[in-house]
C-alpha cells in the first residue's frame, strides 16, 4: 500500500523511490529504469508551476500516457494502482449479486446473459439511471421483426 501511496501526489510520501521500487517489484518491473525514471519525473515536476501538477492518481496518469514512451515503468504502475480494487466490497457485492439472480433464475439462462444480469446487479447505481424506453425503441428499431412485443 506504501507504493500506492507514494503515486498520489497529493500524498506526502509521493515519488518516495523505496515505496515506488518495492512496488514495482511486486510486478516485475525493472528497479533500475524505475529509480531513473522516478528522478526524471522528480525534474519534471519541480519545473511545473503548482496550478498545473496533477492532483490525483488519475490526473497523474492521464499526465503521463501522454509521454508514456519517456516513462514506461511509471506508466505501467501507475495503471496497475488505478486498477487494483479499494476493498473487497466490491467482490462481495458481485458474489451476493450472482447469488441473487441465480436464484431468480435457476439455471435456465446462457452463460452470456448471467454476464449481462451480474454486470447490471453489480453496477446497480448506474443501471438505475438507465432510460428503459430509450433501449426498448432501439432494440425495437434494430429487430423490427422480432417476435417480443415490446409496445
Amino acid at each position: 500500500m506504501l507504493g500506492i501511496k507514494a503515486l498520489v501526489p497529493e500524498s506526502t510520501t509521493f515519488l518516495k523511490t523505496e515505496d515506488i521500487v518495492a512496488f514495482g517489484r511486486l510486478y516485475r518491473s525493472k528497479s533500475q529504469d524505475l529509480k531513473i525514471e522516478l528522478e526524471n519525473m522528480r525534474r519534471v515536476f519541480a519545473r511545473k508551476p503548482d496550478a498545473s501538477k496533477p492532483k490525483t492518481l488519475l490526473q497523474l496518469q492521464q499526465y503521463i500516457s501522454r509521454v508514456a514512451d519517456a516513462f514506461y515503468e511509471m506508466n505501467r504502475l501507475i495503471k496497475i494502482a488505478c486498477t487494483l480494487p479499494v476493498s473487497t466490497c466490491a467482490c462481495k457485492r458481485s458474489f451476493s449479486t450472482l447469488r441473487i439472480v441465480k436464484n431468480y433464475m435457476r439455471t435456465t439462462m446462457v452463460q452470456n446473459r448471467l454476464q449481462s444480469l451480474m454486470i447490471l446487479g453489480v453496477h446497480s447505481s448506474r443501471s438505475r439511471k438507465l432510460d428503459l424506453h430509450n433501449i426498448v425503441e432501439k432494440f425495437d428499431t434494430l429487430y423490427p421483426k422480432s417476435r417480443i412485443q415490446l409496445h
